[in-house]
């Protein structure tokens, strides 16, 4: 029997990121937004494109981007009912 599942609704994100983590302000309101974007669009799949991920400094900022990962990857699947 094949697994039959319907994507009715993809959102995509792409963004350039550079700059996010160097400013933990810009990086809370980032967040907040991806938040409430996510939670009123209740998309079945998210596609989250970061561009120049970790900016110019890139091994001090990995740390940060790992942890934004995890963040983004918990807070999406945690939204996403297991159907």
């Amino acid at each position: 029997m094949a697994l039959q599942y319907a994507l009715n609704r993809l959102f995509i994100v792409t963004a350039n990121m550079g700059t996010l983590f160097e400013n933990e302000r810009v990086e809370e309101n980032w967040l907040a937004e991806f938040e409430k974007v996510i939670s009123q669009a209740d998309p079945d799949l998210v596609a989250l494109h970061c561009q120049e991920i970790g900016g110019k400094d890139f091994e001090i900022q990995m740390p940060k981007v790992t942890e934004f990962v995890r963040y983004t990857v918990l807070y999406v699947y945690s939204c996403t009912p297991c159907t």
